[in-house]
C-alpha cells in the first residue's frame, strides 16, 4: 500500500511539475523551461524531456544540473537504452544530438552543434554552421569533455577525460587530448 501511495504522489507531482512548465513555457518562452530543468529531480527530467519531444529509452538516468542552449523544445534529443548523462552536461541543441545504446557521458561534458559570429566582424569570415552531434552505441566519454558539431563517435570507443573531440572517431579506440586524438584500437579478442 505504501508503494502504491508514493507512486500515485510521484504521478502527480509529475502532472503540477509538467503543466506548470507547459504554462511558463507558453507565457515566459522556452528558455525559462530551460533554466528550470536544471533544478528538476533527476526522476522526473526523463519525463519532462519525453513530454518535451526528446526521443529517450529505457533505463536512463541522468544528473540533476543538465543544461540546454538554442532549442524551442527537446525534438533534436535523442537518447538511446541503458545510457548514463553524468551531472552538469552543456546541450547545444541547434541540431541534432543523436546518442547509442550503453553510452555512458560522465559529469560536466559539452556538445556543441553550431558556430555563429553573428555579432563579431569575424562573421564576414566565417559564416554560421551547424552540423549534429553522433554517439554511436557503447561509447564512454570522460568528465569535461567537449564534442563539437559535426563529429561522430563511433562505437565501443573510448573517450579520455577533458578530451575536445573535434573529427570524428573510429569505432574500438581510445582517444585523448586537446585536441583529442588516438591513442590506440581497442582489441576485444585479447
Amino acid at each position: 500500500m505504501k508503494n502504491v501511495l508514493k507512486q500515485l504522489f510521484a504521478n502527480i507531482w509529475f502532472v503540477f511539475v509538467l503543466i506548470r512548465l507547459k504554462i511558463f513555457s507558453k507565457v515566459l518562452g522556452f528558455k525559462y523551461v530551460c533554466r528550470m530543468i536544471t533544478l528538476l529531480d533527476e526522476r522526473l527530467l526523463v519525463n519532462v524531456l519525453r513530454s518535451f519531444g526528446a526521443k529517450i529509452g529505457e533505463n536512463v538516468d541522468i544528473g540533476y544540473g543538465i543544461m540546454f542552449h538554442n532549442c524551442k523544445d527537446f525534438r533534436n534529443l535523442t537518447i538511446g537504452d541503458n545510457c548514463h548523462i553524468g551531472k552538469e552536461c552543456f546541450f547545444d541543441l541547434r541540431d541534432r544530438v543523436s546518442i547509442g545504446n550503453g553510452v555512458v557521458i560522465s559529469m560536466r561534458t559539452t556538445f556543441l552543434t553550431h558556430i555563429d559570429m553573428t555579432k563579431s566582424e569575424l562573421s564576414k569570415y566565417y559564416q554560421a554552421y551547424h552540423a549534429p552531434v553522433v554517439i554511436q552505441d557503447n561509447v564512454y566519454i570522460g568528465a569535461v569533455s567537449t564534442v563539437l558539431s559535426g563529429v561522430e563517435i563511433d562505437a565501443n570507443s573510448l573517450i579520455g577525460a577533458n578530451s575536445l573531440v573535434n573529427k570524428s572517431c573510429l569505432p574500438n579506440s581510445i582517444y585523448i587530448g586537446v585536441p583529442a586524438k588516438l591513442k590506440k584500437a581497442i582489441n576485444f579478442d585479447e
